[in-house]
């Protein structure tokens, strides 16, 4: 299933919308890709950290309940956390969207 660009806009809104007050000086970007049956999430920390984790934890469980409010089988979530302040790779154009990303 291919997403339409208005159905990724949506799904990074919801996404804008969980992280509402979970960001620390500490996120460097927040990105999401979609994919056929698995949506990723990778955060990318500068340092780690427990707190930073929890909220992570609480954002992406908030985003599954929007996508569930708005579609009732939606996709699996999978979270993926990196460390470091090495550069920031470049995205892939057609499937993954930057959410936040601080300035550097």
């Amino acid at each position: 299933m291919t997403l339409s660009l208005n159905q990724q806009n949506t799904a990074v809104l919801m996404l804008n919308q969980a992280l509402q007050g979970a960001i620390s000086p500490n996120f460097r970007r927040i990105a999401i890709s979609f994919l056929e049956d698995v949506w990723k999430i990778e955060v990318f920390l500068e340092v780690d950290d427990a707190i930073d984790r929890d909220e992570i934890e609480e954002v992406v469980d908030q985003f599954i309940v929007y996508l569930y409010d708005v579609e009732p089988s939606s996709p699996k979530i999978e979270t993926l956390v990196q460390i470091g302040n090495s550069p920031l790779k470049l995205l892939e154009k057609q499937t993954e969207r930057v959410v936040f990303q601080r300035r550097e």
